[in-house]
């Protein structure tokens, strides 16, 4: 699939989603991109994977816990 196209779609859908939900999605299509051999991609969706679960720290945990 073309990367562009993976781009735009995420943009779309990222309106939609909660911030842990667009960052968790962003780690999936690494795996997806690390796994195809395209490291570079792969490496900016983890980098902006973990700038969003960075950026909601102890939301993100309180969230977490909430769950359990």
């Amino acid at each position: 699939m073309n990367w562009a196209l993976i781009g735009l779609l995420t943009a779309l859908t990222a309106a939609a989603q909660t911030p842990a939900d667009t960052a968790q999605n962003l780690n999936t299509q690494g795996n997806r991109a690390e796994g195809s051999g395209n490291y570079p991609e792969a490496q900016r969706l983890y980098q902006e994977s973990i700038r969003i679960f960075r950026s909601l720290g102890r939301r993100m945990r309180l969230m977490r816990q909430a769950r359990c």
